[in-house]
């Protein structure tokens, strides 16, 4: 008998290979799964011809607590909160047109926009990325990560050809109210 840990896990490897085989078609297309910091690891510039990412959702899940079993089990990982890391300095680079949302929102765009950067510089012209991303179930409010996220790769450079929404998501407060709506999105971005 498989541990449902292990079932899981093997689930999620066995999807992201199918995505890298479709990478591997591209004539010269060398698939990497480089881990790191995109916020401050800058890559080296027009080397990329295709970034998939899924940076974390702006809402109160802790990815750690989540995967800390898989972490522990497959990689030896700590538990340690990853919200610690988002927002190091909500101060820095927060757009003016973010400035109505709540600061933990604040500093999650203010970090996306940092990768953004990075992302449009490392991939070569007609390069895409491709952008998992949910919006945000907070107790003010939901947050419309996707649109506000395809704005700010738009000022980057970047042309949003597709934005699909995966799923919908009922926002629900610790006290079991529905606060509002939000989804999952793959925002496919073009470097012209």
């Amino acid at each position: 008998m498989v541990p449902p840990e292990c079932r899981v896990y093997s689930m999620h490897c066995a999807r992201s290979c199918r995505v890298c085989i479709v990478f591997e078609k591209v004539p010269g297309a060398e698939p990497e799964v480089i881990q790191g910091d995109c916020r401050f690891d800058r890559l080296k510039p027009k080397s990329v011809g295709a970034i998939i990412t899924s940076p974390p959702y702006l809402n109160k899940i802790e990815y750690t607590k989540i995967y800390g079993i898989e972490l522990a089990l497959f990689f030896g990982f700590q538990q340690k909160g990853l919200r610690a890391f988002v927002g190091d300095n909500p101060k820095v680079n927060i757009r003016p047109e973010l400035a109505r949302l709540p600061l933990i929102a604040q500093a999650y765009f203010a970090d996306l926009d940092r990768v953004l950067e990075n992302c449009f510089d490392a991939l070569v012209p007609d390069g895409i990325a491709c952008i998992n991303v949910a919006g945000g179930c907070l107790p003010e409010g939901t947050v419309n990560s996707p649109q506000i996220l395809g704005k700010l790769a738009q000022f980057h450079g970047f042309e949003l050809k597709e934005n699909i929404e995966c799923r919908s998501i009922q926002c629900v407060s610790p006290t079991g109210q529905r606060i509002g709506r939000t989804s999952e999105n793959i925002l496919v971005l073009g470097k012209p």
